[in-house]
């Protein structure tokens, strides 16, 4: 060949690497803009707490410099990912502050398909490379760019770590062991689960079949590297009182039972088949068949790919079955680009395999998705944590037996494709995934535009700053009802005002949110560690009257769902008049609802709304006050203002009962002292 040939071949080779590293920033770029533009639509956070406590952490970062909550102690979440979104929480309006950290968030996740391109055109042609990059976008778990979660850097990250970690196999110099060390290092910082890649670089090595012994003396300054990080985070961790995994030191107390762990390793195996489309893990177990016929290159791909999906399993699925209950997907998703990559590896060889090696492999993956129990695996509680099986759902119409049948009829399908199917048709399978992974993604975010919908409409009402409009100064939460705790974190995120929640006895706090627990003195006085809380304003939920005057609520969204929160200007201190039970969060009466006041000394001021024909009665310490037969003659409704005053003798404990024969609606329900004594 002349020299002209080869010249034309260079170039013909360095034109096509600049046209594809042109289409990878096209889809990057495109990855972006879309990804923003469907967050937009997200107007709140849906996973509590976490999304709250990653943007209070940042806020609180930004505005004092610790990485706590507000002045709440808590121990260690992340530090990568709050000091990203932190930024334009803490300078920033809510809102706007809001959308710029989803934004962000698109953006590093989107960014994961530079290094998985970058990798794998070093190991498979530029085509294919392309393909690798475009997959790694289309991942339905990119959805989590609506969100303020830390996948959105952690994916990115892994990738890079994978990436680093194959070359270092490879090439192992000082250099690419000390960025092997530093990525551990980044993301474990980003999200603690990261520790586990201490454990998936020496295990790829020993995939990648290098020695014990070699392995010790060749990568010797990784080892080292890791010693040094592990014994730093201890020292950091015990200095600062802190567990020695964080805030998931709870993880690691025990409790777990062999059993489940087996099972949920199971699970958790077949949903990493799943999470990638079949293929790409199928073609990764086919790989080791072949692994004496591939380059250095390739099997450092295939021993990173393999060591990372195996450690993620193994510790996914003890974690999820004894803290989750279902698969935790969204904690595996880092492992999918080196398993995009192994697919275009097992391409560009041919498809190597036997009918024996296929029905094999095949069949193995099959039966991880058969024996999953769809009634726990396939439900609203494991969406947060699974976006990829949000499709099947909706394709399947929530119905048991019809997801039954897609995944196991889908499944089949693949596995007979993978057997039969001529190299020729196989090469088409990139473009399939690309097409079920990206629809399945778009269907995700949409999801999680609907929840995120209703859960503004359930917990915050229209205004979600409403507290911060309407309050004069600092502002505390009171509820009482264990189901609350997520409003509780809504609204702490989005009111800068609101400084602390406390819950009564019966209720729950989940997560480390500034406040706790209170009790309740026999005059209804709110006490904290035995003094009762000095502010001047404080939302309750709707079922706790404050001894003060209401200013504000969290109001009707669309669709009549209301929020069932209200604002009260106080004495102070902070003192309960009553509670309320039988009542709705929408102000609804079913049959009846019981006002239990802390002090018969106050009247009852009622405005009601009957809804059909009924008979209301009004009880007073027990005994029949008043009682109406309501008709609508034609009308939708009737406002009703009732009022019962106080019960003599009017000293200690009283209630007032309302009870009615149909469905009955409130608006307010209130407890009002005499003139004299206000």
């Amino acid at each position: 060949m002349g020299s002209g040939a080869v010249g034309g071949a260079v170039g013909g080779g360095r034109s096509r690497r600049r046209l594809a590293g042109l289409a990878v920033a096209g889809l990057v770029a495109v990855s972006i803009v879309g990804r923003i533009l469907l967050g937009l639509d997200v107007p709140t956070p849906w996973i509590a707490p976490d999304e709250m406590i990653y943007g209070i952490l940042g806020r609180t970062l930004y505005h004092s410099g610790r990485l706590t909550i507000e002045n709440a102690h808590s121990d260690f979440y992340s530090l990568v990912y709050p000091a990203l979104i932190g930024g334009p929480l803490a300078w920033l309006s809510p809102h706007r502050g809001y959308e710029v950290a989803k934004a962000l968030g698109a953006i590093t996740m989107s960014l994961a398909a530079v290094p998985a391109y970058l990798w794998a055109r070093s190991v498979v042609s530029t085509r294919s490379a392309v393909l690798v990059a475009t997959l790694t976008l289309a991942l339905p778990s990119l959805a989590y760019t609506g969100l303020l979660m830390t996948e959105t850097v952690f994916y990115p990250l892994v990738v890079v770590f994978c990436w680093v970690s194959a070359r270092t196999l490879v090439a192992p110099t000082a250099r690419n062991q000390l960025l092997v060390v530093a990525l551990v290092t980044a993301v474990a910082l980003t999200r603690v689960q990261g520790g586990v890649l201490v454990l998936v670089f020496p295990t790829a090595a020993l995939l990648a079949g290098v020695g014990v012994r070699e392995a010790s003396r060749r990568f010797a300054v990784t080892f080292l590297g890791f010693g040094v990080v592990v014994a730093a985070w201890l020292v950091w961790r015990l200095s600062e009182g802190g567990g020695a995994v964080g805030a998931y030191t709870v993880t690691a107390s025990g409790g777990y039972h062999l059993v489940p762990i087996v099972r949920y390793v199971f699970y958790h195996a077949g949903d990493l088949v799943l999470l990638t489309g079949f293929f790409p893990a199928c073609a990764a177990a086919l790989l080791w068949f072949e692994r004496r016929g591939l380059s250095a290159e390739m099997r450092a791909v295939l021993s990173v790919a393999t060591a990372l999906s195996l450690w993620l399993v193994l510790q996914v699925g003890a974690f999820a079955s004894q803290f989750v209950g279902h698969v935790a997907e969204r904690d595996m998703i880092g492992a999918a680009p080196a398993l995009f990559l192994c697919l275009a590896v097992w391409l560009e060889l041919g498809a190597p395999r036997t009918v024996r090696r296929t029905l094999l492999v095949s069949g193995a993956a099959v039966v991880a998705i058969l024996a999953w129990p769809l009634h726990t695996m396939l439900g609203p509680a494991a969406f947060p944590s699974a976006l990829g099986l949000v499709p099947i759902d909706r394709l399947a119409g929530s119905s048991v037996a019809r997801e039954r049948a897609l995944l196991d009829g889908g499944f089949v399908l693949a596995a007979l494709v993978l057997i039969l199917a001529p190299r020729r048709l196989l090469r088409a399978v990139p473009y399939v995934l690309i097409v079920l992974l990206g629809t399945g993604s778009v269907v995700a975010e949409r999801y999680i535009t609907r929840q995120a919908r209703i859960e503004q409409a359930t917990m915050l009402g229209p205004q979600k700053d409403w507290i911060d409009r309407a309050a004069k100064g600092q502002t505390v939460l009171l509820y009482g009802d264990k189901l609350q705790w997520p409003a509780v974190w809504e609204s702490l995120f989005w009111n800068r005002k609101l400084v602390a929640a406390y819950a009564l006895p019966g209720a729950e706090v989940i997560g480390p949110a500034p406040g706790g627990y209170v009790a309740l003195s026999n005059g209804g006085a709110v006490i904290l560690a035995g003094r009762p809380l000095p502010q001047r304003y404080a939302v309750t939920e709707l079922a706790l009257l404050a001894a003060g005057t209401q200013v504000a609520s969290a109001g009707t969204s669309a669709g009549g769902v209301v929020a069932p929160w209200r604002l009260w200007r106080l004495g102070p201190p902070l003192t309960l008049s009553g509670r309320i039970t039988g009542i709705q969060p929408n102000g609804d009466i079913y049959q009846g609802a019981t006002v239990h006041a802390f002090s018969c000394a106050d009247s009852l001021r009622l405005i009601l709304l009957a809804k059909q024909d009924e008979q209301i009665s009004l009880y007073q310490r027990g005994r029949l006050y008043r009682r109406l037969n309501v008709t609508l003659g034609g009308q939708t409704l009737k406002v009703l203002n009732l009022a019962v005053p106080p019960a003599p003798p009017a000293q200690g404990p009283c209630y007032y009962k309302i009870e009615s024969t149909g469905l009955l609606g409130s608006t307010e329900i209130a407890l009002v002292q005499p003139r004299g004594e206000q």
